[in-house]
């Protein structure tokens, strides 16, 4: 019998994008200089964009039971 198995492997991109968000979205809650502002929610806005948009990359895998 064969299985098939699948996994994402660019999933730590995905994770350092949101980790990214997370933290401009703590500096701006901490930073309330509106100067810094517009800037740190540009960035969140394009990362958003970026999580938005990613693309997973799925490895697939084929294994063979040794015990059929």
């Amino acid at each position: 019998m064969v299985y098939q198995s699948e996994r994402i492997t660019n999933i730590s991109q995905l994770e350092d994008i949101l980790e990214k968000i997370s933290v401009l979205a703590q500096l701006i809650k901490n930073n309330p200089c509106i100067e810094k502002l517009q800037g740190l929610t540009n960035e969140i806005i394009r990362l958003s964009e970026n999580a938005r948009n990613f693309q997973f990359d799925i490895e697939v895998r084929k294994v063979n039971d040794p015990t059929h």
